[in-house]
């Protein structure tokens, strides 16, 4: 019996060694496991600030998108007032030219006139002359 209860002793003995192994070895692992959470963790907030900042960007890209577009639109608008106004310069210079030749015409119209007012002025004054020499006597 002794032989047993040492045989027992010895199996209880082995199988404490083993579970203490077992236990050295389960906390050998829990803190493996927990310093791999810590960087973990890191990485994800790293990875939650690059969503952020990549949501940032994709905002500014969609503000400056729309500043863009409106900066067209505008410059649009800007060359269509342009165009209006080389259209109404245009206009203005024909205008001006008709004016300018329609003012050459009356000059050459009042010198004409102004020429047979003169002649008009002799010829008036010719039969003046000639009237005085039928005077009655």
């Amino acid at each position: 019996m002794k032989a047993s209860a040492k045989g027992i002793a010895k199996l209880i003995s082995e199988t404490q060694a083993e579970a203490e192994e077992a236990v050295v070895s389960m906390q050998k692992s829990s803190k493996e496991v927990e310093s791999g959470i810590t960087p973990v963790q890191s990485s994800g907030a790293f990875f939650e600030k690059i969503s952020k900042s990549a949501q940032a960007v994709t905002n500014q890209i969609k503000a400056t998108s729309s500043n863009s577009s409106d900066i067209f639109k505008k410059s649009q608008t800007i060359i269509q007032i342009v165009n209006e106004l080389s259209h109404i310069a245009n206009t203005y210079v024909d205008s001006s030219s008709n004016v300018e030749t329609s003012m050459k015409e009356q000059e050459v119209y009042v010198q004409e006139i102004a020429e047979l007012a003169t002649s008009l002025s002799g010829l008036s004054q010719e039969l003046q002359e000639l009237i005085g020499e039928f005077k009655i006597q």
